[in-house]
């Protein structure tokens, strides 16, 4: 009868740890869904930014496409970083 117990009790902890092992896959997959979203829209504002920057100031020249194109994909990886660092403590 103590061995039913035991049994019992430890597939509840090994049930739990599956729960919270998945739950944290989840959140981790969510995060990094949204750290790829964010590093596609900023990287795509910022060449958008750069693109009428460019048409209107300084005609011949790309830089500033690319510059704030790097700008938005630096703002988003910084964001990514501590999106992670938020996920890993919890």
């Amino acid at each position: 009868m103590n061995t039913d117990r035991k049994t019992n009790e430890s597939k509840k902890l090994a049930a739990a740890r599956v729960a919270e092992t998945s739950a944290s896959a989840a959140s981790n997959r969510d995060t990094k869904d949204k750290c790829i979203t964010d590093f596609v829209m900023k990287g795509a504002s910022g060449m958008i930014v750069g693109t009428l920057f460019t048409v209107f100031y300084t005609r011949p020249r790309t830089y500033p496409i690319w510059l704030c194109m790097g700008i938005g994909m630096g703002l988003a990886y910084d964001c990514c970083q501590n999106r992670l660092a938020n996920v890993d403590e919890n």
